[in-house]
């Protein structure tokens, strides 16, 4: 079974935190692992700057 993912499409002008993406330019995903804690707060709005200019 593989690690569920969370990818966001159009991050080229994004400062993403180091070390918490991996991916090409265009798109960056985050594995998400059991017990891991997941700042929703960060990723809603890296999605909402990334979806900004759609």
């Amino acid at each position: 079974m593989t690690d569920p993912c969370f990818t966001i499409f159009h991050v080229a002008a994004l400062a993403l935190p180091e070390g918490m993406f991996d991916g090409p330019p265009e798109r960056k995903t985050l594995k998400l692992r059991k017990g891991d804690a997941v700042d929703s707060r960060l990723l809603v709005s890296l999605v909402a700057q990334a979806s900004g200019s759609l």
